[in-house]
């Protein structure tokens, strides 16, 4: 094999490694961290102060592993549907999630007030969702 060629299988396995590795998101998962980035300045910190606005190098870098955007993205879109059906959702899924998430004591303050708007956004946009393509939540749903 000549040094072209084999330069060019590394690249190649490169390049499908680079895909493959970034094929496995999930739209709702990019939208909700999307969105909740965005609004991540009016989220409050434990001392009731807003986090404060990113740097550009912090904007680079993710404020949690996708792995846990993914996880709070699933608890928020149950709680959404819990909303929908007027099932208690505070204390069974937001307050369990942010109880959970403070116990592994790895997160700052702001990367705990992005997890809680990143449950928000995915619990808003699955109960208005849920609304518009279902209508009102039946009895049968609820369980």
């Amino acid at each position: 094999m000549s040094l072209r060629n084999c330069i060019l299988c590394v690249l190649m396995s490169l390049t499908i490694n680079f895909n493959t590795a970034f094929a496995q998101t999930d739209p709702m998962v990019d939208a909700v961290m999307r969105i909740a980035r965005e609004n991540i300045t009016k989220a409050i910190l434990s001392d009731g102060s807003h986090v404060p606005p990113e740097t550009e190098e912090e904007k680079m870098e993710p404020i949690v592993p996708y792995e846990t955007a993914a996880f709070v993205v699933e608890i928020g879109q149950q709680s959404g549907v819990a909303a929908w059906c007027a099932v208690e959702w505070q204390s069974r899924s937001y307050l369990a999630l942010m109880s959970f998430e403070r116990a592994k004591k790895k997160w700052s303050d702001k990367q705990l007030a992005y997890i809680g708007t990143m449950h928000g956004v995915a619990m808003g946009m699955t109960e208005g969702h849920v609304k518009n393509k279902k209508g009102a939540c039946s009895s049968a749903q609820e369980k």
